[in-house]
């Protein structure tokens, strides 16, 4: 919801600043009221969030620490198989669930493995009307053979939180 206030209040003020709109021009661009069906959507769409590189929210809070919750009920759970010769390497889909642009920031939370790796860390995803899913690459690559491990993948926007269990092995374990 306040990615979509931001949003509203970027947009109101480009359509108040334009002397034309759609064609029209406008004489006094306060007679367009809120209940008069301004298409903000439409005009959202002219972002281009393939140029965007940071995850700043919008609210322009802080992300604070990686965490997940003591009863977290994981997206999905994953089993990855690695060596320290060749790393495993598993792809990982996510829809954004709300229908408005939305920074992320995808990381391992700091008790998971150092051998298991994300990219990208930052982004914007795309609106879910446009069914564009953010792709995620995990990489597993441990430096010797042993027990499995296991990592949490946290996946956060301002308004939502995906946690995504991930297990670590190596072809044989002593």
């Amino acid at each position: 919801w306040q990615n979509q206030q931001q949003l509203k209040r970027a947009t109101d003020g480009q359509v108040e600043s334009q002397s034309t709109f759609y064609g029209v021009v406008q004489e006094d661009p306060s007679r367009y009221r809120k209940d008069m069906g301004r298409p903000i959507d439409s005009m959202r769409s002219e972002i281009h969030v393939d140029t965007a590189t940071s995850a700043e929210r919008l609210d322009g809070g802080e992300w604070g620490p990686v965490t997940v919750p003591a009863n977290v009920v994981y997206e999905e759970e994953h089993e990855m198989y690695g060596t320290p010769t060749v790393p495993g390497v598993l792809d990982l889909k996510v829809l954004n669930e709300l229908s408005s642009f939305a920074p992320f920031r995808v990381s391992f939370t700091p008790d998971s493995p150092s051998s298991m790796t994300v990219s990208p860390t930052e982004g914007v995803m795309e609106k879910r009307d446009s069914l564009k899913t953010t792709d995620l690459v995990v990489r597993f690559n441990p430096s010797e053979y042993g027990i499995p491990v296991i990592g949490e993948l946290v996946f956060e926007t301002e308004d939502f939180k995906k946690v995504f269990k991930v297990v670590g092995m190596t072809a044989h374990h002593d």
